[in-house]
């Protein structure tokens, strides 16, 4: 009987790690909806280049580059929020998964340009990540000047985006509750990091959702729970930023 009883228990056991397993490869394999190509360029004013010449140039630039940008791709610009000098900025650049890869180095070119090395200096490799919109603007409508946070994120171990995905359902559908202008990116860096960035219309939207989430303590605990489970965010940073293209 002991042996039969010790029989079971191992049969019990090694079905329940397979479909533990199972359910693990099964997460392993949901992967991002609407992706497109996302990177971020790094850069810093020449010492005898001001923020006025610069936000010439940009003007200058724009009309130059946007031929290549047109229906395939977005430029934004990142600053530092409260930052006591404005001499560092980042470019963020958003591809189409679909574009030609002919289209997509013309793309990544253009921040090797020399007029544009001669005003400040950016960095020269460029990684090309997968990135998608988990939840999008309510209004869509061009938005001159916008804020962003980004989170710099790692998962746990047994984590992925399939795991993490109940978290992030559970996130969007609590701020569906409310009017709100907000967006939220996924940049998938590899090696189980990610960027976390979220995309609001102004300071106020910030405020606003922070609002809401201690509105409902509950609510907000158990989400922050699963994500917790899933992953940690070890630095954040704000941003104000401008669409560009």
């Amino acid at each position: 009987m002991k042996k039969i009883f010790l029989s079971s228990l191992i049969l019990l056991l090694a079905a329940s790690c397979s479909k533990e397993n199972e359910l693990q490869d099964l997460n392993s394999l949901i992967i991002l909806d609407n992706v497109y190509e996302q990177a971020f360029i790094s850069c810093t004013l020449k010492p005898d280049s001001s923020l006025i010449n610069f936000d010439r140039f940009v003007d200058v630039f724009i009309a130059d580059h946007q031929d290549k940008f047109d229906d395939i791709a977005d430029l934004n610009i990142f600053f530092l929020d409260q930052a006591e000098s404005v001499n560092k900025f980042i470019f963020e650049v958003k591809v189409d998964q679909d574009a030609d890869e002919k289209n997509k180095i013309e793309i990544l070119n253009i921040f090797n340009d020399e007029n544009l090395q001669n005003e400040a200096s950016c960095e020269t490799l460029i990684n090309l990540y997968q990135g998608s919109t988990l939840k999008d603007f309510e209004n869509n409508n061009p938005k001159p000047r916008l804020y962003a946070e980004i989170l710099d994120c790692n998962y746990s171990k047994d984590s992925n985006y399939g795991t993490f995905r109940l978290a992030i359902e559970s996130l969007i559908n609590h701020i569906n509750k409310f009017s709100i202008d907000y967006q939220i990116g996924y940049v998938d860096k590899g090696a189980n990091q990610f960027y976390w960035i979220n995309y609001y219309s102004n300071k106020d939207a910030l405020s606003e959702l922070q609002e809401i989430w201690l509105s409902d303590r509950e609510a907000s605990e158990n989400i922050k729970n699963e994500f917790e489970l899933n992953a940690q965010c070890n630095t954040s940073r704000y941003y104000n930023f401008f669409e560009l293209i």
